[in-house]
């Protein structure tokens, strides 16, 4: 895990090396062990690396690293199946100065081309420099664990794995009107329809499972090319297995790659927040931990007094897995001093407060010396753990409910549910529209709070809602274009803010493709979500967390939060940068904000914060 910047340019007329030392500096956070630049001879392509020593804690693996005397590599994130790939690797006759994976990268990439990105079970970001032939080869990971970002400016290359390096040496901070007025009128944190835009022009995001390839006199030009997908249709090749076949592949799946994520030459750690999916994560590694008696550390945000505390789950997981548990206390007063410095690590705007838990939770880690943590996110998006994932599953067995029902082990729809499918059905998101159009006052008087121009701009935006018409095309489309990569970004973020890493055994991708090959019943059984892991799970799991019905995650008192005058005044700020810049209207600009829960919208506020913030 670390950070890594460069600079690419086919003339060689700036001093690129320079450039990349600044940008660097701007992610010193992402690489406290280490950092090493390079510059090719006729200075068009420069790297730069910060590291955070995980896996081969010697010098020798150090980056930019240097690999066949051709190649230079500067590689963020971890390859987890390093060691099979190194043992093929060995009998096609390579061989190997270290004990990284980053030399077994460059090897994949000696011996199968672009193709051995097919063959990758990581998180990663790379940028690879083949001096003899002159070519660049950049990519990111299948999900988008790991962060890339470039910018072209005058036909120059610039890229980081965060945004802060671009405003560091200069580069244009021009805020993206479309992606504004998404966040602002739909809560959208990421594009719906380009997921390479940002909230910055001039700054484009490599999406997951794409990579670039070019010359340093072509790269500027080059297209995005995606070199993995999930298939357009649900693969019915495993339908002929039954239960007991299925629930032992998932288990099986799942074993081998929360093995592979406790690879690692320093401590490792799980974020537990008492859910089913940490749940099953801690309570695997106890498993496979058993023999040698080592007890495993947990790190966790407790909210004491808060309805939605998740203490007593946490404490049926730790109890059975006798782990060594470690409690964050995230409160008001933290949350407050530590706001700017978490805007300033996620360069973009977030959706709630509710990412300060986990701030805490990798700081807590950090102070406990554990620099590894598994996690359990993904798994939500992969096996239907959402309530509109069963909105979807509803109005695809409403459209079929004059034939074979889809899901047979859904249960009849009541009334209520059957008008909910059949809006749905017909015209996806047109609830959240009309929620979006205008807001409510404190006193109930309802009101627009826009601008005319911007009102009018609002307009013209294409509706960011999906015509999901299965339960499969939904899933699909959220595990790679939706809602799961804003989630992976703030976890990349407050992770590195800190200096750790975080790993996630639910997007192992021959996990996901297993799962989303799956009938819907195995995904969401009669009231149950998340079945196959429930059944899985069930042999290693306590009753307590693999039954439990509820869904809360860590959600912190935000609406208590906010009502602090310091959080009022911030606001206040900001929506007059707002309307400065034309976004609001007077009437806006002026009215008292109100407070409100992680998961709602209230009047705004937590929008108008968010998108002041973006203009500073």
């Amino acid at each position: 895990m670390c950070g890594i910047t460069g600079v690419i340019n086919a003339r060689g007329r700036i001093d690129s090396t320079e450039i990349c030392r600044k940008m660097s500096e701007a992610i010193a956070h992402r690489g406290p062990d280490g950092d090493g630049y390079w510059c090719n001879i006729n200075s068009t392509v420069a790297l730069a690396h910060r590291r955070l020593s995980i896996i081969d804690l010697s010098s020798s693996a150090d980056q930019p690293m240097f690999v066949a005397g051709r190649y230079t590599i500067v590689f963020n994130g971890e390859i987890y199946n390093y060691l099979e790939l190194k043992k093929i690797l060995i009998e096609y006759g390579y061989s190997f100065l270290t004990e990284s994976d980053t030399e077994v990268l460059v090897a994949m990439y000696q011996h199968y081309g672009v193709q051995c990105l097919d063959y990758l079970d990581g998180m990663f970001a790379f940028v690879l420099y083949d001096q003899l032939e002159d070519l660049i080869f950049i990519s990111r990971d299948r999900f988008g664990e790991k962060p890339f970002y470039y910018s072209i400016d005058n036909d120059i290359f610039y890229f980081s794995s965060e945004i802060k390096s671009f405003w560091k040496i200069g580069l244009p901070k021009i805020v993206d009107d479309e992606m504004l007025g998404y966040f602002l009128h739909y809560a959208q944190v990421h594009h719906p329809h380009n997921n390479s835009k940002t909230f910055f022009k001039n700054i484009i995001k490599l999406k997951p499972a794409h990579y670039l390839f070019g010359t340093p006199q072509n790269l500027f030009k080059a297209s995005q090319i995606q070199y993995w997908r999930l298939p357009e249709n649900r693969d019915t090749s495993y339908d002929s297995l039954s239960e007991k076949e299925i629930f032992n592949k998932f288990y099986i799946l799942f074993e081998t790659s929360v093995k592979r994520r406790l690879r690692s030459d320093v401590p490792v750690g799980s974020s537990l927040s008492g859910g089913l999916d940490s749940s099953s994560v801690v309570c695997m590694i106890h498993q496979l931990k058993r023999e040698s008696n080592i007890s495993q550390s947990t790190f966790s945000a407790r909210f004491p007094g808060f309805v939605k505390d998740e203490g007593n789950f946490m404490k049926f997981v730790i109890d059975a897995t006798n782990t060594s548990a470690f409690f964050a206390f995230p409160d008001k007063e933290g949350f407050l001093s530590n706001f700017s410095t978490m805007v300033f690590h996620q360069d973009e705007p977030f959706g709630s407060g509710s990412i300060y838990a986990q701030f805490e939770v990798m700081r807590l880690a950090k102070e406990k010396s554990v620099t590894v943590l598994l996690d359990g996110q993904g798994a939500d998006e992969m096996l239907g753990g959402y309530s509109y994932y069963r909105d979807t599953l509803n109005a695809q067995n409403f459209v079929h409910s004059l034939g074979p029902q889809v899901s047979p082990n859904t249960p009849p729809m009541s009334a209520r549910q059957m008008l909910k499918a059949f809006i749905k059905s017909k015209a996806p998101g047109i609830l959240d529209v009309y929620r979006g159009l205008k807001i409510k006052s404190a006193s109930g008087i309802i009101y627009s709070p826009y601008s005319k121009e911007f009102s009018y701009f609002l307009k013209k935006l294409k509706s960011p809602y999906p015509n999901h018409t299965s339960l499969y095309e939904h899933l699909r489309h959220d595990l790679t274009s939706g809602n799961l990569e804003d989630l992976l970004r703030y976890a990349d973020r407050n992770s590195m803010a800190h200096s750790r890493e975080v790993r996630l055994p639910f997007l192992n991708h021959q996990l996901v493709e297993f799962v989303l090959a799956l009938n819907d019943s195995y995904k969401i059984n009669g009231e149950w979500t998340k079945w196959v892991q429930r059944k899985s799970m069930s042999r290693i799991m306590p009753n307590e967390i693999t039954w439990r019905k509820d869904k809360i995650g860590y959600e912190p008192p935000q609406q208590s939060w906010m009502d602090d005058i310091d959080f009022k005044e911030r606001v206040m700020d900001s929506k007059n940068i707002l309307f400065k810049n034309g976004i609001i209207n007077k009437r806006e600009k002026e009215m008292t904000p109100t407070s409100a829960g992680s998961n709602q919208r209230g009047d705004n506020s937590w929008a108008y914060l968010m998108s002041g913030v973006l203009f500073e």
